[in-house]
């Protein structure tokens, strides 16, 4: 898998938070999870596309520091179609990848 053009990203809070490929899947579709420090983008191979910025939604985003929210065990299921991971101090997330360009936050319920 190649990347075929150059895409710049937006400053990710401060240059001294790179982004990190986190996962990559190659079945149906073919794309790559980037992620920032408390965002993630997705890059669809095949269509040659890339997300908006992706942020998680939690009931309360209140920062206690400087590493609120910052993403964390981004792992894709088998399928590819659920990205799941931590957010700190708010909790899991999951989304659903259906359309990878257009990911939808799942709700998790905690017991």
């Amino acid at each position: 898998m190649y990347l075929t053009r150059r895409i710049v990203l937006p400053i990710n809070i401060s240059p001294d938070y790179p982004y990190r490929l986190v996962e990559k899947f190659e079945g149906d579709k073919n794309f790559v999870v980037i992620a920032g420090s408390r965002m993630f983008f997705i890059y669809d191979v095949a269509a040659d596309s890339l997300s908006n910025a992706i942020f998680t939604k939690f009931p309360y985003q209140d920062g206690v520091d400087a590493q609120t929210g910052q993403l964390s065990n981004l792992q894709l299921s088998k399928d590819g179609r659920t990205l799941t991971g931590e957010a700190c101090d708010f909790g899991r997330f999951s989304f659903d990848l259906t359309n990878p360009l257009y990911p939808k936050q799942n709700m998790i319920e905690i017991k």
